[in-house]
């Protein structure tokens, strides 16, 4: 909850869980939103504040519109526990809020593929490195690159 399972879970926190696949990440995602929330109830009304203020004009009509309001009610809920997910197939405005939220400090966690590191600052005191060094590279399964590694940890250790 809250009170992120003792000091030593709270002091690893703002953390990036970096997953191989947009799948991984989802999975994850639904996985954590089915325990304790990981903010406090008054942080959690801070960050509906800024969903709505970011997301207030983006539902409307056609297609688009409709999977960017399909993949916001999926978010809401993660968003208000104090997860963020990161990844291409997201809306952009979604990219960017979790971004946004993260990189205010108000997300302790983002749970995202690579992309995030690219060229996004969102400094992390702890990155986690799932599916065990391999990585979907949109043909293939393979092992992770030296240089994607260093991008990735790189996000470690700029906060705190």
């Amino acid at each position: 909850g809250a009170d992120g399972g003792g000091a030593g879970a709270e002091s690893m926190l703002p953390a990036i869980a970096f997953c191989a696949s947009r799948r991984e990440c989802e999975a994850l995602a639904a996985m954590l939103s089915r325990g304790p929330s990981l903010v406090a109830a008054s942080h959690a009304e801070a960050i509906g504040e800024v969903i709505d203020a970011a997301l207030g004009g983006v539902v409307g009509g056609g297609s688009e519109e409709e999977e960017a309001s399909r993949q916001i009610g999926v978010a809401r809920p993660l968003l208000l526990s104090g997860v963020g997910v990161h990844h291409s197939g997201l809306q952009p405005v979604l990219r960017e809020l979790s971004e946004l939220l993260f990189s205010e400090g108000l997300l302790p966690l983002l749970v995202a593929t690579e992309t995030v590191a690219m060229g996004v600052n969102t400094p992390a005191r702890t990155v986690l490195l799932t599916g065990g060094g391999s990585k979907f590279d949109g043909t293939r399964q393979r092992l992770m690159l030296p240089t994607e590694y260093t991008q990735m940890a790189g996000r470690a250790g700029r906060r705190g």
